[in-house]
């Protein structure tokens, strides 16, 4: 009796693996998320004291104390991030793909004719490797 009951249950959760296997939107998604966290990242670091840059250098005032400097340094940071944001989205599409088998599935990326895994999908999830963050800041 016990070896029905673990076999039903073994069973069980392969089906549930298999039924909510994660599609190849949901690993897309998942990438796009931390493209959008690095296009923030990389658009505070470059944006950085901009603020100071362009108006000290064109009619010599410190304004970046002020709020009308975090303002100017909050528009510059949101506008670059959403650049660079819609630039590695379009990519997306065409580089993350995703390798099925059956009860889960890998996150793949295409860069430069290397092709790289870069996560699992497993029970409607997709985690990506510790690894990714450093990929992408690397290669962007």
């Amino acid at each position: 009796m016990k070896k029905v009951i673990i076999t039903i249950i073994v069973a069980a959760v392969f089906i549930i693996a298999a039924v909510t296997n994660p599609s190849l939107y949901d690993h897309r998604e998942t990438v796009r998320q931390i493209l959008k966290t690095q296009a923030d990242k990389i658009a505070e670091k470059k944006t950085e004291g901009i603020t100071d840059k362009v108006v000290s250098g064109v009619i010599g005032t410190d304004i970046s104390t002020g709020k009308v400097g975090e303002t100017i340094d909050g528009v510059v940071r949101e506008v670059t991030g959403a650049v660079i944001g819609k630039v590695a989205d379009v990519g997306v599409d065409e580089e993350i793909g995703r390798e099925n088998y059956v009860f889960f599935s890998l996150t793949t990326l295409k860069w430069k004719g290397e092709k790289k895994k870069v996560g699992i999908g497993i029970f409607g999830n997709v985690f990506l490797f510790a690894d990714v963050d450093e990929y992408v800041d690397k290669h962007i």
